[in-house]
């Protein structure tokens, strides 16, 4: 058995090579984990118009992840076009809102890996209607009848 004495030179050297080792598995699974990242997250976007076709502008789009619960809140832009990006695969309930408007929501949209998903809304104009109670006449009118009685 033939024993090799190293000198601090050659250790020097050998811990060099090492650190420059570690150092690109490091770099190298760092990228690789960057990648994946990036090719793990989507999109969802659309249009929102009105039942005439209309566009409607700054309307409210949140999409909500049905596993997890996390909401991701985005807005319609003055064209009408909203996008949610960063999406995680996933089922997501995606709920549209707009002042005057009935609000809309679509469950069960269904986001794969890398994959831009179209989902359209077409709202309705809210419909209103107003009731007026009024229970404080019937009492003042009985008061005024005990005083004259």
């Amino acid at each position: 058995m033939k024993l090799t004495v190293l000198n601090q030179e050659d250790l020097k050297m050998r811990g060099r090579r090492v650190l420059q080792l570690r150092f690109g598995i490091a770099v190298a699974c760092l990228l690789f984990c960057v990648n994946l990242f990036a090719q793990s997250t989507s999109t969802i976007y659309g249009t929102v118009h009105d039942k005439s076709g209309a566009v409607v502008p700054n309307a409210s789009v949140i999409a909500t992840d049905q596993g997890t619960g996390i909401a991701y809140p985005s807005q319609s832009d003055s064209s009408g076009n909203y996008q949610i990006t960063g999406l995680r695969v996933g089922t997501y309930r995606v709920e549209v809102s707009a002042s005057g408007m009935q609000k809309q929501v679509a469950s069960g949209v269904r986001v794969d890996v890398s994959r831009n998903v179209l989902q359209n809304f077409d709202l309705a104009v809210a419909s209103s209607s107003t009731e007026l109670t009024v229970t404080a006449a019937t009492l003042i009118i009985q008061s005024l009848l005990n005083v004259l009685a």
